[in-house]
């Protein structure tokens, strides 16, 4: 069965739909095949903030601030 392409499911109609469940339960491996499906996604922000703070927290321990 071939996917079918995001320009045939009714373009003149804006969806827009929310994800939600436990961590690891695989939203944001969705949102990504989705998006490589030619799908518009956001990125999960609780994602970016994580490695924001983990980037932080680097720089911390090794001395520079």
């Amino acid at each position: 069965m071939t996917p079918a392409s995001p320009a045939r499911l009714r373009p003149d109609v804006d969806r827009f739909f929310v994800l939600s469940g436990c961590s690891g339960g695989g939203k944001s491996t969705l949102i990504e095949a989705l998006g490589d499906r030619g799908f518009a996604v956001v990125e999960e922000p609780g994602r970016r903030i994580v490695a924001e703070e983990n980037a932080g927290e680097e720089k911390r321990c090794h001395g520079s601030t």
